[in-house]
């Protein structure tokens, strides 16, 4: 097995952002991976509750789940190789156990309905946390996380739950400690928690438990792998006490082969969900800018700049690049998610201000009154001040303390009430001009 050396990944990681630097500036002349057109492959994705399907220029789109059940929305999704989408419906902040699971041909038509299985001696894990379908879409994976506790001892159990998606409620394979799972084929791949090894499953069946050891990287907490084995993405931790981590690439001989080029992928702050194509040639990933679509570099030792990257979606997530067509398919759509408008019934009624604004006072704002449906939505209120129609930096409390910086500026305040599917509502406040 080997330990990524120094000018890696290792490096990058201890490095921190200097690292960053240095990659973002790489020259973007690099020419882009020759496989794989971008005809040849859509992205699936979740926004805002509904699973989509777009072309990798984002200029086609096409929502194929429609509603969830009832007071769920589609959380989750993955697509396999060939072109498979298996999706999840849970309840806001509920575990993913018993949640129902539907599973889409490529053409589109429905395979299998079902509810997804968990162990019933840990009926609160939080799961699906990733999801990967195996080619011809037999045997869905999944990862999961329990924490046991009897005063005074906690227990925390992961791994990964492998089970037929032709009927996905039956209590799955259990394969402890495998966690980032993803599936080359038909064979799992997967981060063991307690050592940092990228894992890779023997050829002997996709609910084996015999696994052998590829390479190491400190912080490495989730990673996909091309159908050939080529080309590895991976996410690892740049700071432990925030868990914010980072996007590699490598490329390899082949699964379990040597490892010839990795490097750090320029990105905006945190990397939460990430895919390879199957063929190598393309990444997805989302950042704080959304999910994004670009082709990987040829040589990732001498640039890891990824050619051309596309927005597909400010809100997408949990993203899969296969052989699915659905976005082009007849009957598709190119419109972008629409989110339902928020009803206006749910809000009673708005804030009213406190008191006109002077220096070295505090002014507040009050919180919206909701009705009997509004309480029950769970609705998010946020604020932000402003001062002359500009943002005040860090202001985005229902409180403001008035500085010296602000005399004689009018002051107003906006209130946002939101929920995730629909389109906010805000009002603005005006406070007057500071005295």
């Amino acid at each position: 097995m080997r330990t990524l050396p120094a000018k890696s990944l290792t490096a990058s990681l201890l490095a921190g952002s200097l690292a960053f630097a240095q990659l973002a500036c790489a020259p973007a002349s690099i020419a882009a991976s020759p496989s794989g057109s971008a005809a040849s492959f859509q992205v699936s994705y979740v926004d805002q509750g509904q699973i989509w399907v777009s072309t990798l220029d984002g200029k086609q789109k096409r929502a194929i789940s429609g509603a969830a059940p009832s007071g769920r929305q589609w959380t989750e999704q993955t697509q396999s190789d060939d072109g498979w989408i298996f999706g999840v419906a849970r309840k806001s902040g509920y575990s993913g156990a018993a949640a129902p699971t539907k599973l889409w041909k490529p053409g589109g038509d429905v395979a299998a309905e079902s509810t997804l299985g968990y162990d019933f001696n840990m009926p609160s894990a939080a799961v699906p946390i990733d999801l990967a379908l195996t080619t011809g879409a037999k045997q869905v994976a999944y990862t999961y996380s329990y924490l046991a506790y009897s005063y005074p001892v906690s227990s925390l159990y992961q791994g990964t739950w492998v089970t037929n998606t032709s009927n996905t409620s039956i209590t799955p394979i259990n394969i402890s400690n495998l966690l980032g799972t993803s599936v080359m084929g038909s064979r799992l791949l997967g981060v063991d928690s307690n050592a940092d090894d990228a894992m890779y499953q023997e050829p002997t069946g996709v609910f084996s438990p015999n696994f052998a050891p590829w390479f190491n990287l400190p912080g490495m907490t989730d990673l996909d792998v091309s159908a050939d084995g080529k080309t590895v993405a991976l996410t690892f931790e740049t700071d432990a006490s925030t868990h914010t981590k980072a996007l590699g690439l490598i490329k390899a001989t082949g699964l379990g082969g040597t490892i010839t080029a990795d490097c750090v992928v320029p990105t905006a702050g945190d990397v939460s969900d990430f895919n390879v194509s199957p063929d190598g040639s393309w990444i997805s990933w989302v950042d704080t800018r959304g999910l994004l679509v670009g082709r990987t570099p040829i040589s990732p030792a001498t640039s890891c700049d990824i050619i051309s990257p596309v927005l597909i979606s400010k809100t997408g997530t949990y993203p899969a690049i296969g052989s699915t067509q659905l976005a082009t398919s007849p009957g598709g759509s190119s419109a972008k998610p629409k989110p339902k408008p928020l009803p206006s019934a749910w809000i009673a009624k708005w804030p009213k201000k406190s008191s006109q604004p002077k220096v070295g006072k505090l002014i507040k704002v009050g919180k919206p009154a909701f009705s009997k449906a509004g309480k029950k939505a769970q609705l998010k209120v946020s604020y932000r001040w402003y001062a002359a129609g500009k943002a005040i930096k860090g202001a985005t409390k229902q409180k403001l303390r008035i500085t010296k910086k602000l005399r004689k500026k009018k002051i107003t305040v906006k209130v946002t009430v939101s929920k995730a599917g629909y389109a906010s509502k805000s009002k603005t406040i005006k406070f007057g001009k500071v005295r």
